[in-house]
């Protein structure tokens, strides 16, 4: 069947190679259709019961990790009216994207049509003061008009210092009397349409901050919500701006002990320091585009300090971060190739046909990819670095082939020159191809969504590019004419005679003369390598991703330091009975395990920064029943005054699910269920997935001692999932691990009709994984979803190899029929292809460093380890066990049923084109 494929190719090169082109235009299409996706979502298996119960919690309490939090104080003076007008300005302006005024924004697009129209020479100048009634939209024309002018894309990542903010809005106020071109006019309109829908969405659910909050008055027998900065008869807020002011505004945050490290931040002597911006979102899956609103509106105010956090944000890195990879991988890790390329084949089409099969490979994964729905994640980035890395490797040992060949080819006729020596080889690459395939889809096994998908595009990337390999090559050499030069495999001229020729004579004379060493050395090497690999641990935490002195990590400190936390753990206390939160037991209970959870001990021990919970608001309506004194901010000793206390409460239920709007995260709607919100302050080291298992192992043992039994808990959050989702980590390397290692020997058994092949396969994959553990656990690097998947890489691509060296030393020995004559002409033959394949492979992946990721940098640089390692295997250690086993690799001759079940050499005619390779050779 493929001998027929090869001469279809080879009759039909230009419909081959139009077919070819057609195919990538199609698929190539969908590349922008590609999404970046970095949550949880794409990790944790759908069906989890924990993932699940999570969900159902963000249905009834709502999302509390979406939102994004920043401090916010002053380049100058804090206390300065100036201060407080921009804070103002940036509230109202994230305010615009809460409530969503139909009329006033369609006049706005109107407005700016009309501008559009009537002006000729416009310039920032002009279109600003057009909106000068409108200073909210003017703020707006001059962040999306800085947008357009800096040529920053949608994906464009800021930098920002700590904890002085550079504002992108910079630029906007340079050359403003510049002429704006028509190109940029435009695309400032589409911007400012898209804002239009953006704001009709109505993605912020609330807007938290010192002028936005709420506290509790109690006057005439009534409980009323009001604001903590007063409003004109307009709406407008009624900002402090004299010592006065200021002096009420500081006592009004004071009052409220729930207020501080919630609206407000306090140095070690009292001072306020810091206010807080909370922005939080509606349930809904991608925030990206309201975040990077936000983020913009934020820093677009140059007076203002801003350290800004929270899961959205660090999913906006992450996206940001992807996309960078992406552009940056592909130029260093095509010119290594070029470079690995023209060192082997020192000609134009010995560099340009394997490159042109690598471009076309990566353009049909990432293209189905995008007309498929799957998203990118940040795993998914290494993709088209991983197809160009190992599909190198086909395209090497084709070409290679051809230039073997060359004699034959011009002894006889071209087509069936090329056929006899395209399809020796290109049955070699396909069992090899066949072996890395099954090695990827191993990890379609896996249960962590984001392996899965990985696995099942870097299999099908295999697929892909030994099929382009096998076609257009073949079908352009067919096109060109025969270079000059001899070839065969005796060759000696500049081409043959380099480093690897020379590197592969002393490995042949080592492997065979002192095969006792090599195995006592490996062994050691082994031995050495278990002990390292008791020490690796799992860690699953997105953080602990990030470099150390990335914005993220240092954001995330600053915040858990100033307010607690960007996001925290999730502990739900059922009281059994509808209205049993109202129960002022029950409400003690609840302040009893915050008060546990925030004693000076336990906070250090379980890095707890603040807890949020419904008794903060019973405790505040109780002291305000009581004349706002201190004392009364606690929870009220009988259940008819908490009941009375909710039913003279005046507050919006927008929703009307029967809570106010401002219980809806602590309380369920039949008044049943509490929830206490821990925010995690982490300190100077990243919480990772054993503390944080370990610090819900303490809190699950403490309310399993002292709550009380008529009433039940539960505990749920992104650390929740954080440690499970390291579960999965662990049972999926092993699980895939296990799969794709048994699978891939026995292949290797039944292309071989022979079980000892397969024993001999194992040695340079099981010794590359061994070696690959042991350096990850002497050099301190985690097990996460991005290194457990080396293993079965390593399998997947280091068994090529093997296949490569056993299937040649297996032909020479029938001729040869001495082991030492056999090794050493193997070498020489297949020993070259295997070095500069795995040049390839390894200075590809060596690319993968320059990631912004951890997790990402260190899969580059132990596929890259462990491509030395397998290589090293299948050269030195193989050939030296074969010399001290005397290994017969000869076919079975059983005639049992189940060879002549699995006769898979027998369907792929191994031997018969390779006699026949080799019968015109003679």
């Amino acid at each position: 069947m493929l001998n027929r494929y090869i001469s279809f190719v080879l009759r039909r090169p230009v419909t081959v190679l139009l077919i070819l082109l057609i195919v990538t235009i199609i698929l190539g299409t969908g590349i922008w259709k590609i999404k970046f996706d970095n949550s949880y979502d794409v990790m944790m298996p759908q069906k989890d019961s924990l993932y699940l119960f999570n969900e159902e919690t963000k249905k009834i309490y709502g999302n509390l990790d979406n939102f994004i939090i920043s401090t916010i104080s002053s380049n100058k003076n804090l206390w300065s009216a100036g201060f407080f007008r921009d804070f103002d300005n940036l509230v109202t302006d994230l305010e615009e994207f809460k409530e969503y005024n139909e009329s006033l924004e369609t006049a706005r697009l109107e407005k700016l049509n009309v501008y559009d129209k009537e002006t000729k020479e416009k310039t920032l100048n002009s279109l600003v003061e057009y909106f000068n009634e409108d200073p909210a939209y003017q703020r707006a024309v001059k962040r999306e008009f800085s947008k357009i002018t800096s040529g920053s894309g949608s994906y464009s990542l800021e930098k920002v210092k700590i904890p002085d903010a550079v504002s992108e809005a910079d630029s906007s106020v340079k050359n403003s009397d510049k002429k704006i071109s028509r190109w940029e006019f435009r695309s400032f309109k589409k911007r400012m349409a898209f804002l239009n829908d953006l704001k009709k969405a109505q993605l912020i659910d609330d807007i938290i901050s010192p002028l936005t909050g709420k506290d509790i008055s109690g006057t005439n027998d009534t409980l009323q919500s009001v604001d903590i900065v007063d409003k004109d008869e307009n709406g407008r807020r009624i900002l402090p701006s004299d010592d006065k002011s200021f002096k009420v505004f500081k006592e009004r945050l004071r009052k409220n002990p729930a207020f501080a490290r919630g609206l407000f931040a306090e140095d070690k002597s009292g001072n306020i320091t810091d206010f807080a911006l909370v922005v939080k979102f509606i349930n809904i899956k991608n925030h990206d585009d309201i975040t990077r609103e936000s983020w913009k509106i934020i820093q677009s105010y140059t007076d203002i300090n801003s350290v800004i956090q929270g899961v959205p944000v660090i999913n906006k890195y992450l996206s940001d971060y992807m996309n960078n990879d992406l552009i940056n991988f592909l130029p260093p890790m095509f010119a290594v190739i070029i470079l690995v390329f023209f060192l082997n084949f020192r000609s134009a089409r010995g560099v340009f046909l394997p490159l042109a099969t690598l471009v076309l490979s990566d353009i049909w994964v990432l293209g189905l990819m995008g007309h498929l729905g799957f998203k990118l994640t940040m795993l998914g980035v290494s993709l088209p670095a991983l197809i160009v890395a190992v599909g190198s490797s086909y395209s090497i040992h084709v070409v290679n082939q051809y230039y073997i060949d060359i004699v034959k080819l011009k002894g006889m006729e071209k087509a069936e020159g090329l056929r006899i020596s395209m399809s020796h080889i290109s049955i070699t690459v396909f069992l090899a191809a066949l072996t890395t395939f099954l090695g990827f889809a191993s990890l379609l096994t896996n249960q962590v969504t984001a392996i899965r998908d990985w696995g099942l595009f870097s299999a099908l990337g295999v697929l892909v590019a030994v099929i382009i390999s096998t076609s257009m090559i073949p079908a352009a050499m067919m096109l060109l004419s025969v270079p000059e030069g001899t070839g065969g495999e005796d060759k000696n001229d500049a081409l043959r005679t380099d480093f690897a020729d020379r590197f592969v004579s002393r490995v042949a004379g080592l492997s065979i003369n002192n095969y006792g060493k090599v195995i006592v050395v490996t062994l050691i090497l082994l031995l050495i390598s278990i002990a390292g690999a008791m020490n690796m641990k799992v860690e699953t935490s997105i953080l602990s991703y990030f470099k150390e002195n990335d914005y993220v990590r240092k954001s995330h400190r600053i915040i858990g330091d100033k307010l607690g936390g960007s996001f925290g753990t999730k502990i739900i206390i059922d009281s059994g009975t509808d209205d049993g939160v109202k129960d002022p037991e029950f409400l003690r209970t609840i302040d009893n395990i915050r008060e546990w959870l925030q004693s000076e001990k336990i906070s250090n021990e379980l890095h707890v920064g603040r807890t949020d919970a419904f008794t903060d608001i019973i405790k505040t309506m109780n002291m305000a029943m009581n004349n706002d004194k201190p004392e009364f901010y606690k929870i009220p000793e009988n259940k008819k005054d908490i009941m009375d206390y909710l039913e003279i409460y005046s507050g919006d239920d927008d929703n009307f699910d029967g809570r106010f709007d401002e219980f809806e995260s602590y309380i369920d709607p039949g008044y049943r269920s509490a929830l206490i919100f821990v925010k995690h302050n982490d300190g100077n080291k990243i919480l990772g997935t054993e503390e944080f298992d370990r610090i819900h192992k303490s809190i699950d043992q403490y309310l399993r001692n002292n709550l009380d039994k008529k009433y039940s808990y539960s505990i749920s959050g992104v650390p929740s999932i954080i440690v499970r989702l390291s579960g999965y980590v662990i049972s999926g390397q092993a699980n895939s691990l296990i799969f794709s290692l048994l699978t891939v020997v026995f292949i290797v058994i039944i292309l071989f009709k022979n079980w000892k092949a397969g024993l001999l396969s194992m040695i340079p994959m099981s010794t590359a994984i061994i070696m690959n553990f042991g350096i990850m656990g002497w050099c301190g690097i985690n097990l996460d979803y991005a290194t457990s998947i080396i293993a079965c890489l390593v399998i997947g691509i280091g068994v090529d190899d093997t296949i490569h060296f056993l299937n040649t030393y297996r032909h020479f020995m029938d001729e040869e029929h001495n082991i030492d004559r056999t090794i050493t002409r193997t070498l020489k033959l297949s020993g070259k292809a295997i070095i500069y394949t795995s040049l390839a492979l390894i200075f590809g992946f060596t690319v993968l460093t320059i990631s912004n990721f951890k997790p990402i940098i260190f899969f580059g640089l132990l596929c890259a380890s462990t491509m030395v390692t397998t290589t090293l295997g299948a050269l030195i250690v193989l050939p030296a066990v074969i010399k001290a086993t005397g290994a017969d690799l000869s076919e079975s001759r059983s005639n049992s049923l189940f060879w002549k079940i699995f006769n898979i050499g027998k369907l792929f005619a191994i031997e018969a084109s390779e006699n026949s390779a080799d019968a015109k050779k003679e």
